[in-house]
């Protein structure tokens, strides 16, 4: 077609449809984003709907909301009727109905794959056909590459402008996107534009904090393979590590000096671990542990980390035995005041369980190992000892 004919072509459409429709009539018009990239077209839509035919109802269908300020206005105007994103996503009791037409019994784990998907239908769809819907979906390691990926980067990455793919690329490795972040890991960032775009076409974000967005749980996934596929984000990964020490996160800054595999994350797990324990955290423990590919042998601390919190996680056999390998630890090392914790903490154990008599010889022990300068220790083995005495 002419360009310079088409709004000739269109109003001579709008004449035609005004005259001739006699019922109610739906036309539909897909992929209408693709007028923010296309001025002409958005020209062409915009002039349709201020001629609208008076029988005729238009459906803009498309991956998001087209910018245009008469679209925007028919809005506010309540004559637009929005379907969200939301209002596509499948309920649990949706999802449930899905496993029971195809004759299959719900995963053990169903509010876990609900968590993840968010309801998105086609994770649901691959999770229904899926022998382990973490592997299908990309939230487990595995040797091929999971389905998603090859949709995800062909209908989601490869469809955006190249300002938004290059800020997909900065901020794969990241959990979360803010503006100062991204300014961190990349000053030539337009942050705070980037993100409301992302915020627009709704690209399977959330908010985060006052600011900020995240990534719905598969797609972080699928970011994250991308980042660990470039190796430029070694580089971003330790950029962001400093960003977050400097800002008292240590946890997003373990998180990203184990991405760039960096050998200083086990020194900023320690006094996070024990932050994490007062806040009775003992799972992210263990988890920090796992990711970190530590066995928990390689320092006597980090043995006494691991026993306080298989303790918190009522694994008491397990506390123990972890308990007594850390006290062989600070004893072949020669540190008294870390023999005479793991003793309290074994103690503590048989206070949990009632059983007085292994408890005394215990805290009689850490209570002799102590020097007379550690008052308040003293104090709290004190009165373990008085509890002790009361059972």
């Amino acid at each position: 077609l002419d360009p310079n004919r088409l709004p000739r072509t269109i109003d001579g459409l709008i004449n035609a449809l005004t005259g001739e429709l006699d019922d109610e009539t739906l036309l539909i018009i897909d992929d209408a984003h693709l007028i923010d990239e296309q001025p002409e077209l958005r020209a062409l839509i915009e002039r349709f709907i201020m001629a609208q035919p008076p029988r005729l109802h238009l459906i803009l269908a498309g991956w998001h909301e087209p910018d245009s300020p008469l679209i925007a206005t028919a809005r506010l105007r309540g004559e637009a009727l929005l379907i969200e994103t939301a209002d596509l996503l499948f309920t649990s009791d949706e999802a449930a109905q899905l496993w029971q037409q195809a004759g299959k019994t719900l995963p053990v784990d169903f509010d876990e794959l609900m968590s993840f998907s968010a309801g998105w239908p086609l994770a649901l769809r691959i999770a229904l056909d899926a022998t382990n819907w973490r592997s299908a979906l990309g939230l487990r390691e595995q040797k091929s590459k999971p389905a998603l990926d090859d949709y995800l980067e062909r209908e989601v990455f490869a469809r955006l402008p190249t300002p938004l793919q290059r800020c997909l690329q900065r901020s794969a490795g990241l959990r979360w996107i803010t503006p100062d972040l991204c300014a961190a890991i990349d000053p030539t960032f337009n942050s705070s534009e980037l993100i409301a775009e992302l915020r627009r076409r709704r690209l399977f974000v959330e908010p985060f904090g006052e600011h900020g967005v995240r990534f719905q749980p598969l797609i972080a996934a699928w970011l994250s393979r991308r980042a660990a596929a470039d190796p430029e984000w070694v580089h971003l990964h330790r950029k962001a590590a400093v960003y977050f020490q400097q800002h008292g996160d240590h946890e997003s800054a373990l998180y990203h000096q184990i991405a760039a595999g960096d050998p200083a994350a086990v020194t900023t797990f320690l006094p996070l671990a024990r932050t994490l324990l007062a806040e009775r955290r003992a799972e992210a423990v263990l988890d920090w542990m796992r990711r970190l590919a530590l066995t928990g042998d390689e320092t006597p601390e980090l043995i006494e980390i691991q026993a306080a919190a298989l303790h918190q996680l009522n694994r008491l056999e397990a506390a123990l035995a972890t308990y007594r390998r850390a006290e062989r630890a600070f004893a072949a090392s020669g540190d008294r005041l870390g023999q005479s914790r793991c003793l309290r903490g074994q103690a503590a154990i048989y206070l949990d369980t009632v059983q007085p008599a292994p408890a005394t010889d215990l805290l009689r022990r850490a209570l002799k190992l102590l020097p007379r300068q550690c008052g308040a220790e003293r104090i709290e083995l004190l009165l373990m000892q008085a509890e002790n005495w009361a059972n």
